[in-house]
């Protein structure tokens, strides 16, 4: 492929990329976008792991609005409620003892926070982008 194919071929694929994406790569993000996201994220057919589900309570928590903490709650426990407990929730004492742990988890606001500094130190995060998050 030549260079000017090369980069023909390579916008496009970037184009796909943003459109395809789960939440806006340019401009505001919104909670609203990031709810979306995830929920768009949770109908697709070969999803990830347990850890976006649980990401999606933590950031909605992180608002510290009751109705968006509910919300986000009730869908991961409809989406997760059939997931066959001795493959994931063995561990944590079956699926409802999963949820109420993961509630009291999302619940701490403080532990949250310093979860979030620890990881900025680990990874060296000196400045967040400058990219508005807004509620």
């Amino acid at each position: 492929m030549d260079m000017q194919m090369h980069e023909i071929y390579s916008e496009q694929i970037a184009q796909q990329l943003i459109q395809k994406a789960y939440i806006p790569l340019q401009g505001e993000v919104t909670f609203e976008d990031v709810k979306n996201g995830y929920e768009r994220y949770f109908k697709n057919p070969n999803k990830g792991t347990i850890v976006e589900y649980e990401d999606y309570v933590y950031i909605s928590s992180w608002t510290r609005k009751k109705e968006l903490f509910d919300n986000a709650l009730h869908t991961v426990y409809n989406e997760l409620k059939s997931w066959p407990e001795e493959r994931y929730f063995v561990r944590d004492g079956g699926f409802k003892n999963w949820m109420l742990e993961l509630e009291k988890k999302a619940s701490n606001h403080e532990v949250l926070e310093a979860n979030y500094r620890m990881k900025f130190e680990k990874y060296k995060i000196e400045k967040l982008p400058e990219r508005p998050f807004c509620f």
